[in-house]
C-alpha cells in the first residue's frame, strides 16, 4: 500500500493530484515495480533498435551503465557536494508527471469535503483557500503483486538516476567486499581494499541523506474520480500524449537558444557575472538584439560574438548553450584562472576599446568609424575576441588552470602600441592580420583583386590566436584546433 497527500485539481477534463515524496520512497517504489515507464507510450533509456525498454534495464541492473544515466548521476553527486557546502543555487529537480493507467483498479482518493469545527485557525484558513472545486486528500494505492499502480509520463531520467545513485555505491561495495573475502583466503593484505571501502560505505551514507532529505513534487493524472473515491485511469492513447506533448515543448525550447542572462548554462551564468566587472562588456558597449553591429552603431561587440569567446576561454568551444555534465565541473574548476585572463584583456585593451569614457555618443561613433572604417583595426573584430577566448584556454590548460600562473602575466605584451593592431597602415596592408584574419575581395565587375576583408571561420580563429601567441613568446602545444569541429565564428 501506498498512501500520497494530495491536492485534487483539474487540467482539460481529467484529474490532476499535486503532491511531494521523498526521493527515497521513489526509489523504493521503482524498485518494487509500483511505478514504472510503460515502453508502449515512450521511449527507454537506450537508444538503438531493439531497445530494452526502462523497466527492463532496471531488473538486469543495466540501467546505470546508459550514457545519459552517468551523465545524471554525475550531476546528483556534485549537487550533494554543493550541499554540504552550503550552496543551494543548483539543483532544481521539477516535477514528475505520473498517469494512473487504465488498467490498474486500486486506486482510491478520500478528501476532506468540509471544514469541521473547532479547527485551529491556521488549519481552517489553510482547508478554506482550496476553494470550492480543489481539496486535501489522499492517494492509495494497492497493487497486486507485480501490478503497475502509476505509470511515469514525463520524468523517467530523473526518477531512475535517484536508484541509480545509490545502486552504483551499492555495487561497488559488493565488488570491494568480494575482492577482500577473496584475499583473505589467500593471505594476502586487503588494505586497500578496505581503505576504498571505507570511502564507499562513507559515500552511501551522504546519499541515504540527501535522497531523505529531498523531496520531489509529483502531479498524477487521472481520468475521473468515482463517488466512491475509486480513481479512473486513462487509457495508453493519453499517455503517449503526455509523453508527445511535454517533449514537444523541450524540443521548442531547444531550438530557442537565446544568448541572454537568464539562461540555465553555467558559461552564461558566469559570463554575467564577469560582466559587471568590465565597461566593455557592460549593455552599453554590447549589442544584445542583433547579431550585427550597423556602422552608425555605438556598441564594440554583438552578445552573440562576446558570449562565443568568453565560451572559448572556459570549455574550449564556443556553443555554450550545448553542455554536458562534465562542461559544469570544467566551468567550475576554470572560472578564477578565466576571470583573471579577462582582468588582463581589459588592462590591455580597455582604453582601446573605450579611450574616454566621458566621450559624447557623437565622438563616440566618430572614433568608431576611424577603427572600424579606416585604419581596420582588428581589436574591434568578433574574430578577435574569439581569438582571445581560444588563447586563454590554451594558457589555462598549460597553466592547470591557476589563476595567479604567470604566463597570465604576457598578456600585458598585447598592449596596443601605435599602429600595430591597425590592419590598413599608410596606405598598405599589414600582412600580419592580412595572413591570419582576412580574406581578399574581388571586384564583382573587373574581377581584379580590391583589397581585403575579415573572414570568420574557424581556421581564421585559429591562426588570429596562433598570432596573439607568437607576440607574447607563448608557446601552443600541439592539439587538434577546437574540442567541436563544426565550431564557426558568427559575423561581428
Amino acid at each position: 500500500m501506498v498512501a500520497l497527500t494530495v491536492i485534487t485539481g483539474h487540467q482539460a477534463g481529467k484529474v490532476a493530484l499535486v503532491g511531494n515524496m521523498p526521493a527515497f520512497e521513489l526509489v523504493k517504489e521503482l524498485r518494487n515495480e509500483t511505478f514504472a515507464v510503460n515502453e508502449h507510450a515512450q521511449r527507454s533509456l537506450a537508444k538503438g533498435a531493439g531497445k530494452e525498454s526502462t523497466n527492463e534495464l532496471l531488473q538486469s541492473g543495466r540501467v546505470e551503465i546508459q550514457p545519459r544515466m552517468k551523465s545524471l548521476v554525475k550531476f546528483l553527486k556534485r549537487m550533494i557536494r554543493k550541499l554540504e557546502s552550503d550552496d543551494s543555487t543548483e539543483g532544481f529537480f521539477g516535477t514528475i508527471q505520473f498517469v494512473v493507467p487504465e488498467s490498474f483498479k486500486g486506486a482510491t482518493l478520500s478528501t476532506i469535503n468540509s471544514i469541521g469545527e473547532g479547527l485551529p485557525t491556521n488549519v481552517h484558513d489553510a482547508l478554506n483557500s482550496l476553494g470550492n472545486r480543489a481539496k486535501l486528500g489522499v492517494m492509495r494505492l494497492n497493487p497486486q503483486l507485480g501490478e503497475v499502480a502509476l505509470h511515469i509520463g514525463d520524468g523517467q531520467g530523473r526518477s531512475f538516476a535517484f536508484h541509480s545513485l545509490e545502486q552504483l555505491v551499492k555495487n561497488e561495495i559488493n565488488k570491494l567486499k568480494k575482492a577482500i573475502k577473496k584475499k583473505e583466503k589467500e593471505g594476502k593484505s586487503a588494505h586497500d581494499e578496505e581503505s576504498l571501502l571505507g570511502e564507499a560505505t562513507h559515500e552511501l551514507e551522504r546519499i541515504r541523506k540527501f535522497l531523505s532529505e529531498t523531496d520531489i513534487g509529483f502531479i498524477c493524472y487521472a481520468a475521473s474520480v468515482e463517488k466512491d473515491g475509486r480513481i479512473v485511469g486513462l487509457p495508453i492513447e493519453a499517455e503517449r500524449r503526455l509523453y508527445i506533448e511535454g517533449n514537444a515543448l523541450n524540443s521548442q525550447a531547444s531550438k530557442e537558444e537565446v544568448l541572454k542572462y537568464e539562461s540555465y548554462s553555467p558559461v552564461v551564468l558566469l559570463l554575467a557575472d564577469v560582466r559587471t566587472t568590465h565597461e566593455w562588456m557592460a549593455p552599453e558597449c554590447i549589442e544584445e538584439d542583433s547579431k550585427n553591429i550597423s556602422g552608425s552603431s555605438t556598441k564594440l561587440f554583438t552578445l552573440s560574438a562576446l558570449t562565443q569567446a568568453f565560451s572559448f576561454s572556459v570549455i574550449g568551444d564556443n556553443k555554450p548553450l550545448k553542455i554536458d555534465e562534465t562542461d559544469f565541473e570544467e566551468v567550475e574548476q576554470h572560472e578564477e584562472f578565466v576571470s583573471a585572463f579577462w582582468d588582463q584583456v581589459t588592462s590591455a585593451f580597455g582604453t582601446t576599446w573605450i579611450p574616454d569614457p566621458a566621450q559624447t555618443p557623437t565622438e563616440r561613433l566618430d572614433y568608431l568609424k576611424g577603427a572600424r572604417g579606416q585604419r581596420r583595426n582588428v581589436t574591434f573584430q568578433a574574430i578577435f575576441l574569439m581569438a582571445l577566448g581560444r588563447l586563454c584556454y590554451q594558457m589555462g590548460m598549460q597553466a592547470k588552470w591557476d589563476p595567479h600562473h604567470i604566463v597570465l602575466e604576457k598578456i600585458k605584451k598585447l598592449t596596443p602600441v601605435d599602429d600595430e593592431f591597425d590592419a590598413w597602415q599608410d596606405g598598405e596592408w599589414n600582412q600580419r592580420w592580412v595572413n591570419s584574419m582576412m580574406k581578399q575581395v574581388v571586384d564583382s565587375k573587373t574581377g581584379d583583386p580590391d583589397g581585403y576583408s575579415f573572414n570568420n571561420t574557424r581556421e581564421n580563429i585559429e591562426a588570429t590566436c596562433r598570432e596573439l601567441a607568437r607576440m607574447i613568446d607563448f608557446v601552443i602545444d600541439p592539439q587538434p584546433a577546437m574540442k567541436k569541429p563544426e565550431a564557426v565564428a558568427e559575423p561581428a
